[in-house]
């Protein structure tokens, strides 16, 4: 059961204009009617802020998540992870920074996630106040999604290694699951984490723009990308990055992407 934890004692007061962006909101309430999988990334995005200056683990929005997971009964939350007084970010996972009861049986899929990771399978509400911004539900993966998402996770696991050996295995690992499972729900974490063991894969070692190149091609409207591009752009040199970014929008004009690469002059 996800714990009521107080959200972090004076975040709301230097933030809440940020949070309650029209875009950032908008995209929340683009959730309603949606369906998700167990673990499933929930990303959401204001495309059109400034770009972060840093990047955390996850958004400052006056919401809180209620539901009733199956076979377990009501959750509800209030609790962010952000450290206190960070700047929030323009794009993240719904759901990232919410504490949930450990699971044993399942690794998190992303690292730097508290607890079990995502959403259990049930129906969730998110709320500001007494007002309702999105329903949707969560459904427990079946037949091969339950496999992609064992597998995400023991990557995910290797990937937290210091070890050289470990992070190539995890890299080989995503690698794998994205050519057999290309249109899996969980295509998001596999991209996440490439990301992070890129130089141990072998298609970004040398090339890491690649896969930047990917994300426009394939997340080019979506809030994904948004995080993805700021994650690039923070990771990167700027004199690597810019011209890069040019050419991307200059392929991918009027996209999500397009708009929030105006940040980045």
């Amino acid at each position: 059961m996800i714990l009521g934890f107080a959200i972090v004692a004076g975040l709301l007061g230097a933030t809440l204009a940020h949070a309650q962006s029209d875009g950032l909101l908008r995209a929340v309430r683009d959730l309603d009617g949606g369906q998700f999988l167990e673990d499933e990334p929930i990303w959401v995005c204001d495309a059109g802020a400034a770009a972060p200056r840093n990047e955390w683990d996850c958004l400052v929005g006056p919401w809180r998540i209620t539901g009733l997971e199956e076979g377990r009964g009501p959750v509800e939350s209030i609790a962010l992870a952000c450290s206190m007084g960070e700047p929030p970010v323009r794009a993240g996972e719904l759901v990232r920074g919410v504490w949930f009861d450990p699971r044993p049986d399942l690794h998190p899929l992303d690292v730097g996630v508290w607890g079990g990771g995502g959403l259990r399978a049930g129906a969730y509400e998110v709320r500001r106040g007494e007002q309702v911004l999105a329903r949707f539900r969560v459904l427990a993966p079946r037949a091969s999604e339950s496999s992609v998402r064992a597998a995400i996770a023991r990557a995910a696991r290797l990937s937290q290694s210091t070890d050289d050996a470990s992070l190539a295995q995890a890299a080989r690992l995503y690698e794998s699951v994205l050519e057999r499972y290309p249109r899996t729900s969980y295509v998001t974490s596999i991209y996440a984490g490439l990301w992070r063991v890129r130089m141990h894969t072998r298609a970004y070692a040398d090339e890491p723009g690649i896969w930047l190149d990917r994300i426009f091609a394939s997340f080019h409207n979506t809030c994904f990308g948004v995080w993805a591009l700021d994650r690039f752009m923070a990771d990167m040199p700027a004199a690597e990055g810019r011209p890069l970014l040019r050419r991307l929008v200059g392929l991918y004009p009027d996209t999500k992407l397009a708009r929030a690469a105006a940040a980045y002059p």
